[in-house]
Protein backbone atom coordinates (compact mmCIF):
# COMPACT_ATOMS: atom_id res chain seq x y z
CA UNK A 1 0.00 0.00 0.00
CA UNK A 2 1.20 3.45 -1.00
CA UNK A 3 1.15 6.27 1.54
CA UNK A 4 0.42 9.80 0.17
CA UNK A 5 -2.12 12.83 0.79
CA UNK A 6 -4.80 13.69 -1.49
CA UNK A 7 -6.21 16.85 -1.85
CA UNK A 8 -10.01 16.02 -1.15
CA UNK A 9 -12.54 17.53 0.59
CA UNK A 10 -13.73 14.51 2.74
CA UNK A 11 -10.84 13.22 5.18
CA UNK A 12 -9.54 9.30 3.76
CA UNK A 13 -7.34 8.05 6.55
CA UNK A 14 -3.90 7.57 5.64
CA UNK A 15 -1.52 4.76 6.45
CA UNK A 16 -1.13 3.53 10.18
CA UNK A 17 -3.89 5.60 11.14
CA UNK A 18 -6.08 3.80 13.28
CA UNK A 19 -8.97 6.10 13.77
CA UNK A 20 -8.82 7.69 10.29
CA UNK A 21 -8.15 11.52 11.86
CA UNK A 22 -4.18 12.41 11.36
CA UNK A 23 -2.47 14.80 13.81
CA UNK A 24 -3.24 17.85 12.23
CA UNK A 25 -7.37 17.01 11.78
CA UNK A 26 -6.60 16.84 15.80
CA UNK A 27 -5.15 20.15 16.09
CA UNK A 28 -7.58 21.90 13.87
CA UNK A 29 -10.13 20.23 15.99
CA UNK A 30 -8.73 21.28 19.10
CA UNK A 31 -8.83 24.82 17.83
CA UNK A 32 -12.36 24.81 17.07
CA UNK A 33 -13.17 23.83 20.52
CA UNK A 34 -12.60 20.40 20.09
CA UNK A 35 -14.87 17.48 19.69
CA UNK A 36 -13.29 15.18 21.73
CA UNK A 37 -10.18 14.98 24.09
CA UNK A 38 -7.64 11.94 22.35
CA UNK A 39 -6.51 10.27 26.06
CA UNK A 40 -2.83 10.71 26.48
CA UNK A 41 0.18 9.28 28.95
CA UNK A 42 0.72 11.17 31.32
CA UNK A 43 4.29 9.54 31.91
CA UNK A 44 3.28 7.87 35.07
CA UNK A 45 5.04 4.49 35.98
CA UNK A 46 2.87 1.03 36.77
CA UNK A 47 2.02 1.36 40.74
CA UNK A 48 3.50 4.87 40.75
CA UNK A 49 7.33 5.71 41.73
CA UNK A 50 7.03 2.78 44.24
CA UNK A 51 7.11 0.01 41.95
CA UNK A 52 10.60 -1.40 43.67
CA UNK A 53 9.33 -0.57 47.29
CA UNK A 54 6.28 -2.98 46.08
CA UNK A 55 8.34 -5.31 44.99
CA UNK A 56 10.59 -5.99 48.32
CA UNK A 57 7.27 -6.13 50.27
CA UNK A 58 6.22 -8.92 48.50
CA UNK A 59 9.40 -10.63 48.06
CA UNK A 60 10.45 -10.24 51.98
CA UNK A 61 6.95 -11.36 52.93
CA UNK A 62 7.26 -14.44 50.91
CA UNK A 63 10.60 -15.06 51.68
CA UNK A 64 9.74 -14.84 55.41
CA UNK A 65 6.23 -16.80 55.46
CA UNK A 66 7.77 -19.79 52.92
CA UNK A 67 10.63 -20.14 55.29
CA UNK A 68 8.76 -19.77 58.38
CA UNK A 69 6.19 -22.46 57.44
CA UNK A 70 9.27 -24.59 56.25
CA UNK A 71 10.48 -25.18 59.55
CA UNK A 72 7.54 -25.05 61.70
CA UNK A 73 5.10 -27.45 59.74
CA UNK A 74 7.23 -29.44 57.16
CA UNK A 75 5.30 -31.13 54.27
CA UNK A 76 2.99 -34.24 55.72
CA UNK A 77 3.96 -36.76 52.50
CA UNK A 78 7.52 -36.27 51.38
CA UNK A 79 8.93 -37.10 47.92
CA UNK A 80 11.55 -39.85 47.58
CA UNK A 81 14.80 -38.43 48.33
CA UNK A 82 13.83 -35.45 50.15
CA UNK A 83 15.07 -34.29 53.29
CA UNK A 84 12.72 -35.00 56.21
CA UNK A 85 12.71 -31.13 57.75
CA UNK A 86 13.92 -28.13 55.97
CA UNK A 87 17.50 -27.67 57.40
CA UNK A 88 16.15 -25.27 60.38
CA UNK A 89 19.51 -22.96 60.86
CA UNK A 90 19.05 -21.82 56.66
CA UNK A 91 15.23 -21.44 57.08
CA UNK A 92 15.51 -19.30 60.14
CA UNK A 93 18.51 -16.92 58.49
CA UNK A 94 16.25 -16.93 55.39
CA UNK A 95 13.39 -16.20 57.10
CA UNK A 96 14.94 -13.37 59.24
CA UNK A 97 16.56 -11.95 55.88
CA UNK A 98 12.58 -11.90 54.03
CA UNK A 99 11.44 -10.28 57.80
CA UNK A 100 14.33 -7.13 57.37
CA UNK A 101 13.43 -6.60 53.72
CA UNK A 102 9.76 -6.64 54.31
CA UNK A 103 10.19 -4.08 57.44
CA UNK A 104 12.00 -1.96 55.10
CA UNK A 105 9.95 -2.16 52.21
CA UNK A 106 6.71 -1.32 54.14
CA UNK A 107 8.95 1.57 56.28
CA UNK A 108 9.79 2.84 52.97
CA UNK A 109 5.90 2.85 52.09
CA UNK A 110 5.06 4.46 55.04
CA UNK A 111 7.83 7.96 55.18
CA UNK A 112 7.47 8.33 51.44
Amino acid sequence: MVCHRRAMTRHVPSCGEAGGRTSVDRRRARRRGGARRIPRHDGGMFLGDDLLAYLALALGGALFAGNLLAVVRPPEQREEGALERAPVGRSLLYAGLGLVVAVWAFATLVAG
